[in-house]
């Protein structure tokens, strides 16, 4: 019999259990007991769950973080359209979907570097200049800010941490658009992205005044593919995403909501030198 034991110091060994056999008598006489040591193939095998967690992690945001350039595109293109002949309009669109563009590519580009990369590179910091990540993450979400007639305040008290930039994004990007989709019916978004320090993390902050969470879903919301109103276009995968990065990232996220009120996440970072 074989199986897989921990010592109090927190080393894994393979302990094997043999029976003990006289065969001249043709009976057992009590067992071998053989520990074989495998700590270290323990660890490689702990390092590939957590590199899968990551890239798993990745491929999940990339997913929602091209959905906003994307659809962007699409609204501005539909504009060119409309401001055919009027070419001051036109070369405003013309401006906004050049961004989009290259907000595109550099989500895009990113992600290859980070496949092409060592584990290490997988996890650079880079400053993330956070009033240019919050314009950027505007602009991926312009379309769906006009439709629905929100209004986004900005109050940055912290405008710089060092973080993975993708990371930050995403982040940011989810919370936003998440705060627009879920908006009150009979009320346009009234969204606040704030930033401030609090000890040792700088605390990003999305507030809104949309349908809110039940209490006892406080919890449940973080959970894969899990969706709490099912006529809300989405997969369910954004707070999975984000709780998962900021665990990744050494910080934490909690969630205030008031049912019919409005909902506060606050996402608490840890920079890193």
């Amino acid at each position: 019999m074989d199986r897989e034991v921990q010592t109090p110091d927190k080393r894994w060994y393979q302990m094997n259990i043999l029976p003990y056999i006289i065969r001249k008598e043709n009976r057992t006489n009590g067992v071998i007991i053989t520990f074989l040591d495998i700590n270290g193939q323990i660890e490689v095998l702990k390092w590939y769950e957590k590199l899968n967690k990551r890239y798993e992690s990745v491929i999940y945001a990339l997913l929602h973080d091209i959905k906003g350039p994307l659809n962007n595109i699409e609204g501005l293109m539909r504009m060119l359209r409309g401001a055919s002949g009027k070419e001051g309009n036109t070369k405003q669109v013309l401006d906004m979907l050049n961004r989009s563009i290259g907000n595109l590519r550099r989500t895009v580009t990113e992600f290859t570097d980070m496949q092409g990369s060592s584990t290490d590179s997988a996890k650079t910091t880079v400053p993330v200049n956070l009033e240019r990540m919050v314009e950027d993450v505007q602009l991926g979400l312009k379309d769906k800010i006009h439709e629905s007639n929100a209004q986004v305040e900005i109050e940055l008290n912290e405008s710089e941490i060092i973080l993975p930039k993708r990371n930050v994004r995403s982040i940011l990007y989810n919370l936003l658009s998440n705060a627009i989709k879920y908006k009150a019916p009979d009320r346009a978004p009234a969204i606040c992205i704030k930033t401030e320090k609090s000890g040792e993390y700088t605390v990003l902050s999305v507030s809104d005044n949309g349908l809110g969470i039940e209490e006892d879903k406080g919890e449940v919301i973080f959970k894969r593919c899990t969706r709490l109103i099912n006529d809300v276009e989405g997969t369910g995968m954004g707070l999975f995403i984000v709780k998962r990065m900021v665990k990744e990232m050494g910080g934490k996220i909690e969630v205030e909501s008031a049912l019919g009120k409005g909902t506060t996440f606050k996402v608490y970072l840890k920079g890193q030198q």
